[in-house]
């Protein structure tokens, strides 16, 4: 998953804090907000819904995170302030389950477990940061398995090496072999993104100081990757091809030989979220709305629905 977790909690206003030089940066090139909603700190009021399906029409906003289905390569889950969503080209969207929750990080994990954390909503009874909540049904129903109460993962990934996020409540990372137990990685520099590689051990990261960094051991240590363009936010293919999006929106692949790949396309102002999906297939949700490509991005197209 890869997301700008600039917006505001549902629970209570907060912006980040002092903002790292990529952060500062990316806010004035991409055009993101550090803080929205309304002043009492709740979620912006929603658009008329004409019920048509699509984003406008269901009052999707402040959206955090992107997932491709891996049972279904052409539907994608949308990770919201409100809820989860999931969108499906010439279907449009629907709400997935019954939460409103604030999703802040989210992602598609092991045997499709879905990972989420973020805000209880308004009114729900639950903890102001969520921990960790998981779904084995495809989103229909989430359970809280660690840290409720205790931490708000903001970036966050899972592979068959663990789970790693950035807790963003307490400013650390933290790793866990079995999604239950975590470890606090000392030192760890703040991330603005992180991506598990399936195919290895290894974790990408981009922080908040403009690095791209890469753990062989599922997120314990990281060192700086040399030569390595300016990311902002990160993401692993299936295949193992890491595709990220540069300072300036430019996309940048590799496949960890050291040689990176500018492509043609580019990430718009407003850039809130981007996943790398099956066979190619990268999907970036900026001021165009969703679009999708199909060529690790040199093109894109409008998503049919949005």
């Amino acid at each position: 998953m890869s997301a700008l977790s600039t917006s505001p909690t549902r629970s209570r206003r907060r912006c980040p804090g002092p903002l790292g030089a990529v952060t500062a940066v990316l806010l004035l090139l991409l055009g993101a907000t550090a803080c929205g909603g309304t002043a009492d700190g709740s979620a912006e009021p929603d658009a008329p819904s004409s019920k048509d399906g699509s984003a406008a029409s269901l009052g999707v906003a402040h959206v955090h995170g992107l997932e491709v289905d891996p049972d279904d390569a052409d539907r994608v889950y949308v990770a919201t302030h409100d809820g989860l969503f999931a969108f499906t080209e010439g279907a449009g969207l629907d709400r997935v389950g019954k939460t409103r929750s604030d999703l802040m990080g989210f992602t598609v994990g092991p045997a499709d477990t879905l990972f989420a954390s973020g805000h209880s909503a308004p009114g729900s009874g639950g903890p102001a940061d969520l921990g960790l909540i998981t779904s084995t049904d495809a989103g229909a129903s989430w359970a809280p398995v660690a840290l409720s109460g205790e931490a708000d993962f903001h970036a966050m990934d899972a592979g068959e090496s663990g789970v790693v996020g950035y807790d963003a409540s307490n400013g650390v990372l933290r790793v866990s072999e079995d999604g239950r137990t975590f470890a606090t990685v000392a030192g760890a520099p703040g991330f603005i993104d992180l991506a598990v590689d399936t195919t290895s051990q290894d974790v990408w990261g981009t922080t908040d100081r403009g690095q791209l960094v890469r753990s062989g051991d599922g997120g314990r240590s990281f060192a700086e990757v040399p030569d390595a363009p300016q990311l902002v936010l990160i993401d692993v293919a299936p295949d193992g091809t890491v595709v990220g999006i540069g300072m300036d929106g430019r996309l940048h692949t590799t496949t960890g030989a050291g040689e990176w790949t500018v492509r043609d396309g580019a990430a718009d102002r407003g850039l809130q979220a981007f996943t790398a999906g099956p066979d190619g297939a990268v999907w970036l949700l900026d001021s165009r709305g969703l679009v999708r490509s199909d060529d690790l991005g040199d093109t894109f197209t409008d998503a049919e629905g949005w």
